[in-house]
């Protein structure tokens, strides 16, 4: 039995699956030594030595200075107490098996009692520094920074928190040994004044929660997603019972943000906030699916809780304003700006496109100079369609193929402007006499050049043959 015994100094996992074989052999030996099985003393002191060890090992498992700060105390203590219990429960299983058998003398020990009555008390103390920790635990979790950013009371969650630890001290701070029988008393009066006080700390705790959900809720969808988290979270009775009854709340202050998104859509949807680097038709667009979003995400949340939505009044309210104004932002405003966007600039491209590529001016000095006739808002329409394609928009197919060869229009305005400077740049360096000489070339020149200005527009397959043309 050597091995079984000094594996009592090993982990209590390790010494919980030694009992079975430990009194196996401890049955064994009772068998066949006469020496043991008629001597009750002597083992009766085996048993007591072999209950001490596992008494001593579980105080050292189980530092009540130590262990409400450890990450895995729950199941420290747990194992600890089936340990506890296995030690008696493998016992009488054992001697229920001799007294079957009735082939040797039955262990009947005067002294069991008091063998077993340390174990006992370890697990009455045990089951007490459990419940404390799960308290703990407890509060941790409710009073943690989820509730903090959803109810902006930091300080205040913070303050009763700390209620709570310095409760958890004062049995930490336990002056004597814990786990010695004569101080059963003196530790039960200082238990019981924890659980008074958690108690209190408990209804202050639920009163807190009732009052920042009524006053200080800064988002329902995180309101909603803290209730929703808590639903499965082991908590006080009078805590649950306190955000059970919040989804009211979580819904008022949803009516509030709606009622906020509709003033901001109220005061803006004529002249929407657009940025810079984005068209106006887009942007409008993207702002109003911006508010839709804003007000969908909560209600799509909700609806994994759909009796709020049926049930409460507030819930219903919820969502007759959610499909009131998403059906305002979707099916009226987004829909009449797409569909007059639509409608204008698609007539609009093609007449822009059917302008000539040059168009004549006429300069400071009086004289006729040509410049590249390429309409700036016709770039605007092409990157709206870019815009509204990524946003799922339907763009008629017009505009889709004029989008298509943009990449041409900016090379043939590019090579067109190329042009114009080196024609401008031609004529300013010529002189009187040199343009006397040149007069037919000129003449050429220029009749070639006005051809850009009245025979060829936007659509023409030929624009490349005519930028060779006055290059010759």
């Amino acid at each position: 039995m050597d091995r079984q015994f000094r594996n009592l100094g090993n982990t209590l996992h390790v010494i919980e699956e030694t009992l079975p074989s430990l009194l196996n052999g401890l049955k064994l030996i009772w068998t066949i030594s006469r020496h043991i099985n008629q001597n009750d003393d002597k083992f009766e002191f085996i048993l007591e030595a072999i209950s001490n060890e596992i008494c001593q090992k579980v105080r050292y498992e189980i530092d009540i200075k130590k262990i409400f700060f450890e990450a895995n105390a729950a199941k420290k203590i747990n194992q600890a107490i089936v340990v506890l219990r296995s030690w008696k429960e493998q016992y009488e299983k054992t001697k229920a098996d001799i007294e079957h058998s009735n082939t040797m003398n039955r262990w009947e020990f005067p002294n069991t009692k008091n063998i077993f009555s340390k174990p006992q008390h370890m697990i009455t103390i045990l089951g007490d520094i459990l419940k404390a920790c799960k308290v703990l635990k407890e509060f941790q979790e409710i009073l943690g920074p989820d509730l903090k950013q959803v109810t902006g009371s930091a300080e205040t969650i913070d303050g009763v928190l700390n209620r709570v630890k310095d409760q958890v001290r004062k049995l930490v701070n336990f002056p004597n040994d814990v786990f010695h029988i004569e101080q059963l008393q003196d530790w039960q009066v200082t238990y019981n004044g924890f659980d008074t006080a958690i108690t209190t700390v408990e209804q202050e705790t639920a009163n807190l929660i009732d009052t920042t959900f009524a006053e200080k809720l800064s988002s329902s969808e995180n309101a909603f997603d803290l209730l929703t988290k808590f639903k499965d979270v082991d908590t006080r009775e009078a805590i649950k019972k306190t955000l059970d009854g919040k989804y009211k709340n979580v819904l008022d202050r949803y009516n509030e943000e709606v009622k906020e998104m509709e003033g901001l859509y109220t005061k803006f949807n004529s002249n929407t906030p657009i940025p810079k680097n984005i068209p106006p038709r887009s942007g409008s667009i993207a702002w109003a699916r911006s508010i839709v979003t804003r007000i969908k995400t909560p209600i799509d949340k909700f609806t994994t809780k759909p009796e709020i939505l049926t049930e409460i009044p507030a819930g219903r309210e919820a969502a007759k304003n959610y499909v009131r104004i998403a059906k305002e932002l979707t099916e009226n405003y987004e829909a009449v700006k797409f569909n007059d966007w639509k409608s204008k600039n698609t007539v609009e491209a093609i007449e822009m496109l059917h302008k000539n590529i040059l168009r004549t001016d006429v300069n400071a000095e009086g004289m006729t100079i040509f410049k590249v006739n390429f309409n700036p808002k016709l770039k605007v329409i092409i990157r709206e369609a870019k815009f509204l394609d990524r946003i799922g928009k339907d763009i008629p197919a017009t505009i889709i193929n004029i989008a298509l060869q943009e990449k041409d229009y900016m090379k043939y305005i590019d090579k067109l402007n190329q042009l114009l400077a080196h024609y401008d740049d031609s004529l300013v360096g010529l002189k009187q006499v040199e343009k006397r000489l040149l007069l037919t070339e000129l003449g050429q020149l220029d009749l070639q050049m006005k051809k850009g200005a009245r025979d060829y527009n936007w659509f023409s397959l030929s624009i490349t043959e005519y930028l060779s043309a006055c290059r010759v």
